[in-house]
């Protein structure tokens, strides 16, 4: 009798510690990796969710009704629909509209909190509640230039200048990419002799050491802040102030030295 109920003992202890275990057991992140730490939002949403992975953005629906929610995802916006929560990594704030539920990663077509923040509470039919993370209005300058495996494809127009294209609104570039005369290539743009990047929803437009040929960095930057549609957020390169400098005309000495030399003359 007391060998049975050792028994029982043992293969019970053994159940629960797989339990737990499977418990523990990390779910895998956006990535696919395992050992993220809190990877998802919490339960399955009843709709499933479509994420976006180069555009740094996912959805929860509140339904499915006729599988419309995952139409979209796929066929619409070229997402990956799943029965599961978004992920949680690299959060930069959630957007909550009608019961559907929006987030917002950093390094994504919206760079910055700001940008997150106007796409919430005035893109669509109704404006939503955008809550951002703490921290992460810093954090998302830091990280608004979008890695090299988020960038989907780049265009290069007659003017010479180039722009890496990626996000939810990538169709719609490339068809105007092509549209105005411009060069699609689905390699990203060239980082050689680049001086600064100017970030946009959706795109980076790069700037070489030729832009400084008849511009200085300053008017650079003024102009993507400024007058960029829509409006973008500058980032020098590092090489800038040098490539900078080099471009800047040299001081006329030479002919101060002239002007002094007449005016002694004359005395």
């Amino acid at each position: 009798m007391r060998t049975r109920l050792n028994t029982f003992v043992v293969v019970a202890s053994v159940s629960i510690v797989a339990l737990a275990t499977t418990g523990c057991r990390k779910p895998k992140g956006a990535d696919g990796q395992s050992g993220s730490a809190t990877v998802t939002s919490g339960p399955v949403p009843k709709g499933g969710r479509c994420l976006l992975e180069k555009a740094g953005s996912c959805t929860e629906y509140k339904g499915n009704a006729l599988g419309l929610s995952e139409s979209a995802c796929t066929d619409l916006m070229k997402g990956e629909y799943a029965k599961e929560a978004c992920p949680t990594a690299e959060l930069m704030g959630t957007c909550e509209r009608k019961g559907d539920k929006k987030f917002y990663y950093f390094g994504g077509s919206s760079p910055w909190l700001s940008d997150a923040q106007e796409s919430c509470e005035k893109d669509g039919l109704e404006p939503g509640k955008f809550t951002a993370e703490p921290g992460a209005e810093q954090t998302a300058k830091d990280k608004a230039l979008p890695t090299a495996a988020r960038i989907q494809g780049s265009c290069v127009n007659s003017a010479g200048t180039c722009e890496d294209l990626f996000g939810e609104m990538f169709e719609m570039q490339k068809s105007m990419c092509e549209q105005f005369d411009g060069k699609f290539a689905t390699t990203p743009c060239t980082t050689d002799k680049l001086v600064a990047s100017c970030v946009k929803n959706g795109k980076v437009e790069r700037l070489y050491e030729k832009n400084l040929e008849h511009q200085k960095l300053s008017d650079l930057q003024e102009s993507c802040e400024k007058y960029a549609i829509p409006f973008g957020h500058f980032y020098p390169d590092p090489n800038a102030a040098a490539a900078a400098a080099a471009a800047a005309p040299a001081k006329p000495a030479l002919a101060g030295k002239a002007k002094a030399g007449a005016k002694a003359k004359q005395k």
